[in-house]
């Protein structure tokens, strides 16, 4: 409902806000040295950076809810809006040193909303980069079978519990302390993956593979 997503929605705000908060006020109580007031814009940008990206999903969220969105559906090149993602996100690979193998990529037409499925392409990789440890690979592969766009993504991190598995695809679950530090975060960028990819009738699911990491795997009929 749309009072539980507002609910969801301040919590989740809350958590930087008050990360930030808190370092302004520790950096305003005396002077410091230029590198402690690097070190403190560098933090509170880290924030900035969570709330934009909280933002940027409610904004996407409150776009899905719309009921007329299905019919202005038009045809997309799928590898297309695959492989833009797939190119703002290169940097932020490379960075960790990480390696973004395409396994293979068809050519698909699809009737969808390309601006919707684009973030599903983002989030999905987005993440497999932000959970994997450093000079890993991550192997993607976008297929075309009988009647079906297949979308995988295998990562070489630790994977999730297998308890928390079934859970992380809900809106607004988010790891606390005491939780694995792996799905810090999933929360609201997961659970809107799998509206939009419900609303192109599609499924998603994640499980483990045996030689570690997370296979997330998407399923659109054509």
């Amino acid at each position: 409902s749309q009072k539980e997503l507002f609910i969801g929605a301040a919590h989740e705000l809350k958590t930087p806000l008050t990360a930030m908060k808190g370092e302004i006020e520790v950096a305003l109580k005396e002077n410091r040295s230029k590198e402690e007031y690097r070190s403190i814009l560098a933090s509170t940008l880290e924030e900035v950076d969570k709330l934009q990206s909280i933002v940027k999903n409610l904004l996407m969220l409150t776009y899905i809810e719309k009921e007329s969105l299905k019919n202005k559906f038009t045809f997309h090149a799928l590898d297309d809006i695959f492989l833009r993602s797939l190119d703002e996100l290169m940097v932020m690979a490379s960075q960790k040193k990480i390696n973004l193998e395409i396994a293979c990529l068809d050519i698909i037409q699809l009737k969808c909303d390309d601006i919707l499925l684009k973030t599903v392409f983002n989030n999905l990789i987005e993440n497999a980069i932000k959970y994997s440890p450093e000079n890993t690979t991550i192997t993607l592969s976008l297929e075309k079978k009988e009647h079906y766009a297949y979308f995988c993504i295998d990562d070489e991190g630790s994977g999730i519990e297998e308890e928390k598995l079934p859970h992380i695809f809900e809106r607004f679950y988010r790891a606390d302390t005491s939780r694995s530090k792996h799905i810090k975060g999933y929360g609201l960028g997961l659970s809107l993956v799998k509206q939009i990819v419900e609303l192109h009738l599609g499924e998603i699911s994640a499980h483990n593979q045996e030689t570690g990491g997370l296979r997330v795997l998407v399923k659109i009929p054509l």
